[in-house]
């Protein structure tokens, strides 16, 4: 689900063999939010000592507001994450998935953005995942997606049907489950072939 770093987190309750995931919908920087966005999410390079230490394994920059302070910074916070945590970021055009062992499984988890006017150069594309599943698929034991996508806003409780379509594809071409956000709302689930499609997670930990 979405997580803003504003406070630790206490994964206690999780298994010691599972990973905690999660998409990172803001800006970390120290320059000022861009102009061009009516609600910029821009956080202080404290957060990512606070991302350090929120017991996440892994997040998503793929989202509609990682470029908020600009294209630049967008690669920058993601060098910093890397350097000062052990957070592996994905995501990205040059990192698009994460990889993990969970459970003895490995395990690749890919994140994605649908088209809108913030994304980015950098931002790994939600039309270009079903080629790079048929890339890895072979590769890892379970491969997960996580696209950023869906109408946000209270009155939005369910997938269009372009989401519906989406998902089945990604299954179809070798997914084992789809796990969405950005809505900030729970949207609805089905299962495709045994495997689980949550269109929307909601929040995980966000200031909303």
């Amino acid at each position: 689900g979405d997580y803003l770093p504003t406070r630790r987190l206490s994964p206690s309750f999780l298994p010691s063999d599972t990973a905690l995931i999660a998409n990172l919908e803001a800006a970390i920087a120290s320059s000022p939010p861009t102009q061009d966005k009516a609600y910029p999410i821009c956080m202080t390079e404290e957060a990512v000592i606070t991302l350090a230490f929120s017991g996440v394994a892994a997040v998503s920059l793929a989202n509609n507001h990682v470029g908020d302070a600009g294209e630049m910074a967008v690669k920058q916070m993601a060098d910093r994450i890397r350097s000062d945590t052990k957070v592996i970021v994905y995501g990205l055009r040059d990192c698009p998935f994460a990889e993990l062992l969970v459970q003895g499984l490995r395990c690749a988890v890919v994140g994605c953005l649908e088209p809108c006017r913030a994304r980015g150069q950098s931002i790994f594309r939600q039309e270009d995942v079903c080629a790079l599943l048929d890339g890895i698929r072979s590769r890892y034991d379970r491969i997960f997606v996580t696209p950023h996508w869906g109408k946000e806003g209270e009155y939005a409780y369910h997938p269009s049907p372009a989401q519906v379509k989406m998902a089945v594809k990604w299954i179809h071409s070798g997914a084992h489950a789809v796990l969405g956000h950005h809505t900030h709302t729970f949207h609805g689930r089905q299962t495709v072939g045994g495997r689980p499609v949550f269109y929307s997670l909601g929040n995980l930990c966000f200031d909303h």
